[in-house]
């Protein structure tokens, strides 16, 4: 999946500077996403690092594409907040009433 995700140049140019901060400390960020060896997850500390940067990656995509929605004019922006509010409650276990 990192091979597909880094022919998208807003994903590569992040993973790229992830990649950098993390060189120093002696983790390789583009062959724990793009290698073909499936032995390199089974080190804990890559699956982190790698589930961590692509999360972070999709975080900063998600707020984009909400940015762009807020600037339009429209009850789909309505709509859409209260299904992302929804599922970020849902996701750390929070009851939540249905309206």
């Amino acid at each position: 999946m990192g091979k597909t995700l880094m022919k998208l140049p807003m994903f590569a140019e992040s993973i790229n500077k992830c990649h950098q901060m993390l060189k120093p400390k002696g983790v390789d960020l583009c062959r724990i996403l793009t290698s073909n060896d499936q032995k390199i997850l089974n080190n804990i500390l890559n699956s982190f690092v790698g589930i961590a940067a692509v999360q972070v990656i999709l975080n900063s995509v998600s707020l984009k594409v909400l940015s762009w929605i807020w600037s339009m004019d429209c009850p789909v922006r309505k709509v859409f907040f209260k299904i992302r509010w929804t599922t970020q409650i849902l996701s750390v276990g929070t009851p939540v009433e249905f309206v």
